[in-house]
């Protein structure tokens, strides 16, 4: 199983931008992975496609394969937490497409079908 120091060592290698903004979170699982939420968050936001699948396929993979603690804060802190709808500003859409399937349904046990 994928416990919480795998999680952030993969993370912070594949992104080693994030690294600060977890450390700045104390240890504290569910504040890190809403780091990486707000990180990924940021990628939609500026239409980063490669990036954003990159980070779909770290979140599913952990959803998948996390020990309980960390299967628990991707759902919570993560998987919940994405906002998919377009604005003014930001074409956000096109990142539901690329979602998959697993956190798709983290995200609508919470917040209900996203329909594009």
């Amino acid at each position: 199983m994928l416990d919480r120091s795998i999680l952030l060592k993969e993370l912070k290698r594949e992104f080693p931008e994030l690294t600060s903004l977890i450390n700045a979170e104390q240890g504290l699982l569910h504040f890190e992975v809403g780091a990486f939420y707000q990180f990924t968050q940021s990628l939609i936001n500026d239409g980063d496609l490669d990036k954003v699948k990159t980070c779909f396929s770290i979140a599913n993979n952990y959803l998948v394969n996390g020990d309980k603690k960390v299967k628990n804060a991707i759902s919570v802190s993560y998987a919940e937490c994405l906002e998919f709808k377009n604005t003014k500003n930001n074409n956000r859409e096109w990142a539901w497409e690329i979602y998959p399937e697993l956190l798709k349904k983290e995200y609508e046990i919470v917040r209900g079908k996203f329909g594009i």
